[in-house]
């Protein structure tokens, strides 16, 4: 047992891998052409000139685009992180077609 049924709290949780994925809209896909055969340099490409997006500045999902633009040679500057704050204002500004990009 858990030491007699007393309440217990989980302070954190670890692991060894980022487990975000980014999704695209249907509309960008179509848009860039882009299909699950394409190569991963032309996936990441179709990033530039999209809104994404993230929880809140620095977050692990803003790290993850930046880096990710930066290792491919993106600008930056050319995706726009859209601040929804928490995962079920991310989903509905995916599902209105706010953003092109969510990370899930």
């Amino acid at each position: 047992g858990l030491g007699g049924g007393a309440p217990f709290r989980i302070v954190v949780t670890s692991g060894n891998q980022l487990t975000l994925e980014f999704t695209a809209s249907n509309a960008l896909l179509q848009k860039t052409g882009i299909s699950p055969n394409s190569p991963l340099q032309q996936k990441i490409a179709a990033l530039k000139g999209t809104k994404v997006a993230v929880f809140s500045p620095g977050d692990t999902q803003s790290q993850l685009v930046n880096f990710i633009t930066k290792k491919y040679g993106i600008d930056t500057a050319s995706v726009d992180l859209v601040l929804t704050q928490n995962a079920a204002n991310q989903l509905a500004a995916f599902q209105k077609g706010v953003v092109d990009v969510m990370l899930v």
